[in-house]
C-alpha cells in the first residue's frame, strides 16, 4: 500500500518530471539518459527523498560500463568521462 501511495502521488510526478526545468539546466546536465536521471534525482533530493539512484546509461553506449577490462582508456576518453563530467558539475549549480 505504501509503494501504491507513493507512485500515485502527485508529488512525485512532478518531482520526476524533467521538462519542468529550463532547457538550458537540461542542457547543462546532458541530453543523455543518465543526464536526465541525475537531474530527476536532484529534483527528488530537493522534494524531500533521503536517497537516489541513478543507472549508468550502457542502452547508448553499448559495452561501456566502468567496470573495464579492456580498451580502458579509450572507453573512459570517448564514452564514460566526458558523460559523467558534464553531469557532476551540473550538481554544484
Amino acid at each position: 500500500r505504501s509503494a501504491v501511495r507513493l507512485v500515485r502521488d502527485p508529488r512525485l510526478a512532478r518531482a520526476v518530471d524533467v521538462t519542468r526545468e529550463p532547457a538550458a539546466v537540461r542542457e547543462r546536465y546532458g541530453l543523455t539518459l543518465f543526464g536526465l536521471e541525475a537531474l530527476a534525482a536532484r529534483r527528488l533530493v530537493e522534494a524531500g527523498a533521503r536517497v537516489v539512484t541513478c543507472f549508468w546509461d550502457d542502452w547508448s553506449f553499448p559495452n561501456n560500463a566502468w567496470d573495464t577490462h579492456h580498451n580502458h582508456f579509450p572507453r573512459l576518453k570517448e564514452g564514460l568521462c566526458p558523460v559523467f563530467d558534464r553531469v557532476l558539475p551540473a550538481f554544484r549549480d
